[in-house]
């Protein structure tokens, strides 16, 4: 979450600085869709640890139970 965030104070910074030329813009403009691109692989792998976390809760959660009902037994 920290690069997302770093990631659009540059992409902030790179738009306030204005653009001088037009290979300048041009930059600009490919270094925005590389952090594009970036922002949307790290989503995605936020969503996977996300979902393998809540598999892991499961399954933390089976074994609790289990143990405790072996312990009443």
């Amino acid at each position: 979450m920290k690069k997302v965030m770093k990631l659009s104070f540059i992409l902030l910074i790179l738009l306030a600085s204005g653009c001088s030329s037009k290979e300048e813009a041009e930059k600009h403009e490919k270094e925005l869709a590389k952090l594009q691109k970036e922002v949307s692989g790290l989503r995605i792998e936020n969503t996977k640890l996300k979902m393998e976390n809540t598999k892991l809760e499961k399954k933390l959660k089976t074994i609790i139970k289990e143990r405790s009902d072996d312990s009443k037994n």
